[in-house]
């Protein structure tokens, strides 16, 4: 479910926020809570953007027996090859997905980054975990975009796809700019939200940590890498097994019914 992923995404930078307030990094945690309504808003409303193209699309289609009342505009394996018949969307979800990930210079690297580099000074059990947490975010965002977006429609809702109108793309494309920007709010050296904040809570500027940075900007990218060896170099076929569940086995089974 294309929502459920962004959810469960959402649970995940809650943990960053809390851990970075339990280390006694305030600033770290709000800057984050910012930036992550910018391109979390964004990536929610993308998908919306998502399923209602699929939704035209299935109402525009010839009904196969696969796509009847069962059909499930919100599943992602009824996706792919969205990228062409919804450019704005993907643009738009791909910046989100990418500043998610704390890909630099978005706005998510900037208070991902100050929250690991806090972390790495205090406790290396929680850095190293959140690290952990920062691999698999890159990773699930890296195969949701290739599900979406890549490779063959493997449905008919899929094949007749359309963007929507501008009342939905154009909020897009000013979340997709906050998310961009956003973390300018309190860039290293600058501070701005921590002198901002120095008024109510008891803060300290972070400083820049160029190794954990670049450390986390690598674990992205290999994260990503991984994502595109399973999903990107072969797309998933109509009907085609994810590649997870060979990998993961029971593990994957358990994931796919909540236990």
């Amino acid at each position: 479910d294309i929502k459920r992923v962004l959810a469960y995404s959402t649970i995940s930078q809650l943990g960053f926020m809390m851990a970075a307030v339990g280390l006694g990094a305030y600033v770290a945690g709000m800057f984050h809570l910012v930036t992550h309504a910018f391109f979390k808003a964004l990536l929610f409303l993308s998908a919306g953007s998502v399923i209602q193209g699929v939704e035209h699309g299935h109402h525009h289609a010839a009904h196969g027996e696969e796509e009847g009342e069962h059909f499930d505009p919100n599943d992602m394996r009824n996706m792919g090859g969205l990228r062409t018949r919804m450019k704005v969307t993907f643009w738009v979800y791909l910046t989100g997905a990418l500043a998610l990930a704390g890909i630099p210079p978005l706005a998510g690297f900037f208070s991902k980054d100050e929250i690991l580099a806090d972390a790495s000074a205090e406790n290396t059990v929680v850095y190293i975990l959140l690290a952990v947490a920062a691999l698999f975010t890159a990773f699930y965002m890296g195969r949701q975009i290739l599900m979406v977006f890549f490779g063959e429609a493997r449905s008919d809702a899929a094949a007749h796809a359309r963007e929507n109108p501008p009342v939905m793309t154009v909020p897009l494309l000013v979340l997709a700019g906050l998310s961009i920007v956003g973390g300018a709010l309190n860039l290293p050296g600058v501070h701005t939200l921590t002198h901002w904040l120095e008024h109510t809570v008891h803060v300290h500027a972070s400083e820049f940590n160029l190794q954990v940075a670049l450390l986390s900007v690598i674990f992205a990218l290999l994260a990503i890498l991984a994502a595109w060896q399973l999903y990107g170099r072969r797309t998933l076929a109509k009907g085609q097994p994810d590649p997870l569940r060979r990998i993961l086995g029971p593990i994957f089974v358990g994931m796919e019914n909540k236990w």
